[in-house]
């Protein structure tokens, strides 16, 4: 299992430091940036199913072969994590809370770029 997420995010890897640190102890999610997976020369985005546009515009968690995208990828990355994150996870896939969880999404990913600006592969 694989978080990707925009490393040139503040947020974002601000973000996935704290999914990180809160990780089960039984999970075998990864996480990695999407600049760090397209500069490496073992794996790539391709080998995810992912292309750099994919990437640019919303996070990723693969599991085997199925791509969970946006607010799904952070409710299955949620769903890893330790309680009460991982009710969490479970809870904003409910209508109508996965409403707003698509919305809220949709807003901060759109001005993601303007919240903790420290961008590490800018």
């Amino acid at each position: 299992m694989m978080l990707i997420y925009d490393g040139d995010c503040g947020m974002c890897t601000k973000l996935s430091q704290f999914t990180q640190r809160k990780l089960s102890r039984k999970s075998n999610l990864k996480i990695k940036s999407w600049q760090e997976i397209d500069s490496s020369k073992s794996e790539t985005l391709t080998n995810y199913g992912l292309t750099k546009e994919d990437v640019k515009t919303a996070s990723y968690v693969i599991v085997k072969d199925k791509k969970y995208r946006g607010y799904k990828s952070i409710a299955k990355a949620l769903q890893e994590l330790r309680f009460p994150y991982n009710v969490l996870g479970k809870v904003i896939l409910v209508f109508p809370l996965n409403v707003v969880a698509r919305g809220m999404y949709f807003l901060v990913s759109k001005n993601r770029h303007h919240y903790l600006c420290k961008r590490p592969f800018s």
